[in-house]
């Protein structure tokens, strides 16, 4: 393949080189022609003698044109050869194989389902038709599926391909194959990086929470042995697990189950709860219930939600009755 590209190569130049020679004969032949011309116009010279001349001019130039010529035809015939020898393909071993003889219906199934998966599906049927074969019709409803689907994707149209992976959604999950979730994701995504983030936050909460409840079951199973090794460790030690809404170990999960908390509060610097949410004050600023709390029972005598504090992070004033909560 080497010596193909560099014979290549050389046969460019030497192309190259010919086009330029070429140029430069035929700027000859106009100028030995416009001189003769003129010449004869103006009767100087033996016309007959002129013509004579420009006759033996012209044949030289001629003639040097042409060797130029078949030089190049003859390195062109050359690397002809080079490219047969560097790509011989011989089908003769083949022909008349009786493996081949016997299965012919087979090689035209494989050459028509190939044209079928390129979406070619009038062809293909062309094919088996004129050997006298019908292309199965589940396949061809598959892959008529499958193109209609592809289709509907660029369009950024998500429906088609929902329904079909809803319907083959037991067939999926026993291969391993998370097709729906991939799906509501990416459309998540379109909608998010083409300015609707709001569309795209209540496409989430719609179509990709509820496939929260299968992770936190898969994230639950990874704490199962340490916690099983812990539990036969207090047995053996007679000491009870006593906190609440905690585990007493660090569970490990992998990179891909790793998220970031909701929200910090970044007065108490901890993560926000169902009982201690996030609160949005007036200005804007959020901040957690708990330090909103002592905020205004900072303030001498500020014992209550009406009792007005300054925000820890700007000059504006509020009060603890006007501060929101939000949700993530």
């Amino acid at each position: 393949m080497d010596a193909v590209v560099a014979d290549i190569d050389k046969l460019a130049e030497k192309q190259q080189a010919n086009d330029l020679l070429v140029e430069s004969l035929l700027d000859q032949v106009v100028a030995l022609v416009a001189t003769a011309q003129s010449q004869v116009l103006a009767e100087s010279g033996n016309v007959p003698l002129e013509l004579i001349k420009l006759e033996s001019s012209l044949k030289k130039l001629t003639s040097k044109a042409t060797e130029k010529h078949k030089e190049l035809y003859g390195h062109m015939s050359k690397h002809g050869k080079l490219i047969d020898k560097a790509f011989k393909l011989s089908l003769s071993d083949i022909k008349g194989s009786p493996e081949f003889e016997s299965e012919e219906s087979l090689i035209v199934t494989a050459i028509a389902l190939d044209f079928i998966r390129q979406g070619q599906f009038d062809l293909c049927n062309s094919i088996m038709k004129e050997a006298g074969l019908e292309v199965p019709e589940d396949i061809q409803m598959g892959f008529q599926d499958m193109f209609a689907i592809l289709a509907a994707l660029r369009q950024h149209e998500v429906k088609p391909a929902l329904t079909w992976a809803e319907t083959h959604r037991d067939v999926l999950g026993a291969v391993g194959v998370d097709l729906e979730f991939s799906i509501h994701k990416m459309r998540f995504i379109h909608l998010l990086t083409h300015g609707q983030p709001f569309e795209a936050l209540q496409y989430a909460k719609k179509y990709i929470a509820p496939f929260s409840a299968r992770d936190n079951a898969t994230v639950g199973v990874m704490a199962l042995p340490a916690i099983i090794k812990l539990s036969n460790l207090m047995k053996e030690r007679r000491t009870e697990w006593s906190q609440q809404d905690e585990l007493p170990i660090e569970v490990t999960l992998p990179e891909d189950l790793r998220f970031h908390s909701t929200f910090i509060c970044p007065v108490s610097k901890e993560r926000t709860t169902e009982d201690n949410p996030p609160m949005m004050l007036p200005c804007g600023h959020v901040i957690s219930r708990e330090s909103l709390s002592r905020l205004y029972k900072s303030i001498r005598g500020g014992n209550t939600d009406t009792t007005r504090f300054k925000c820890p992070y700007c000059p504006v004033h509020a009060t603890a009755k006007e501060a929101e909560r939000v949700y993530f």
